[in-house]
């Protein structure tokens, strides 16, 4: 037990958790021997070894799943999906989705929220790198090495923080989407429904957002107003996106109006691909997220291996596609 809460706590047991790995797992002995199911399957000691490796530094992420496929077992991180939020028959959106577009105005943050994506989801996410100050007395701070975790993308909740698919953490700014939330449902630019305590299903009465406030029950979010409560809340997002349009951050460089036209297949692949991340415009690419692009573009198209000549290519790329850096907004 010590070992794996050293290694990444409870999320280097994976064997529960994730739906992709129940094939290989399902006839693994966990009585703590060595043997697995059959000799081409690392047994659970194995896997947990490569976790703890990854962890520590002395194995890269790419490497560990590349190990992971070579013996049959798959690989140990498993992408997120990609939905469009604006598909006609995305009627509805959850209440962590309208929340996290007020917040942020991402699509990739708004994506994250919705279960199709975070479901058997896990992706290599970089230790935290913040010194830890010495206590005056006492044996020294663990150090922290410079590896990787596996993180299990699981549920969020508007009361919780959650790991985004470009490995950071992100937490709902108390208060701020609320107020703006609650604006945008007394005035009726947003249609919402929810189930009350009896269970019945229908359009939530202006009135309840007036004094309403979230609280969480049984680990579910309740909206509370009065003596009456509801679940389940669902919001119009077309409405959504009429009524609070998508703003750019500072470290977003917009796409470009009109569009220039790709040159080659590759330059359409990447620019999905970048506009999966945002509609908005380019945001930087984490390290991780940047690899796996690269692996999937060398697989497909016949571009360089080397993650400087990528680096350049993402930059003439951006060049093509967006708004120079200081544009000046009217």
């Amino acid at each position: 037990m010590a070992d794996d809460q050293e290694a990444g706590g409870e999320d280097i047991d994976i064997f529960e958790r994730m739906s992709g790995l129940t094939t290989c797992l399902s006839g693994f002995d966990h009585s703590g021997n060595d043997r697995g199911p059959a000799d081409s399957y690392p047994t659970d000691r194995q896997v947990k070894e490569i976790l703890r490796k990854v962890y520590n530094g002395q194995l890269d992420p790419v490497a560990a799943d590349k190990w992971a496929i070579e013996h049959g077992f798959g690989s140990l991180s498993q992408h997120p999906k990609t939905i469009d939020i604006f598909a006609p028959h995305r009627i509805l959106w959850s209440l962590e989705m309208f929340a996290a577009w007020i917040a942020w105005g991402r699509v990739d943050l708004v994506m994250r929220q919705a279960p199709e994506v975070y479901e058997g989801s896990a992706i290599w996410v970089k230790n935290p790198s913040v010194p830890i100050r010495r206590p005056p007395f006492g044996p020294p701070p663990p150090v922290i090495p410079k590896g990787f975790k596996l993180e299990i993308l699981r549920p969020t909740s508007i009361f919780e923080s959650f790991v985004a698919q470009d490995g950071k953490r992100y937490s709902f700014p108390p208060n701020m989407w609320q107020r703006e939330m609650f604006e945008r449902l007394m005035l009726k630019q947003v249609a919402a429904i929810g189930t009350d305590e009896l269970g019945n299903t229908d359009s939530m009465p202006v009135a309840v957002w007036d004094r309403g406030q979230f609280q969480l029950s049984d680990g579910k979010t309740v909206l509370v107003s009065g003596d009456k409560q509801f679940t389940n809340l669902r919001f119009a997002a077309a409405e959504i996106r009429i009524a609070i349009p998508p703003t750019p951050g500072p470290h977003i460089r917009e796409w470009r109006h009109p569009r220039p036209r790709e040159g080659s297949k590759a330059e359409s692949f990447l620019l999905a691909k970048l506009m999966e991340r945002s509609s908005i415009g380019f945001e930087p690419l984490p390290d991780a997220v940047r690899r796996v692009l690269h692996e999937e573009m060398v697989a497909l198209f016949s571009i360089s291996e080397k993650d400087d000549s990528f680096r350049t290519y993402i930059d003439r790329f951006v060049n093509k596609f967006c708004e120079p850096k200081h544009r000046k907004r009217v």
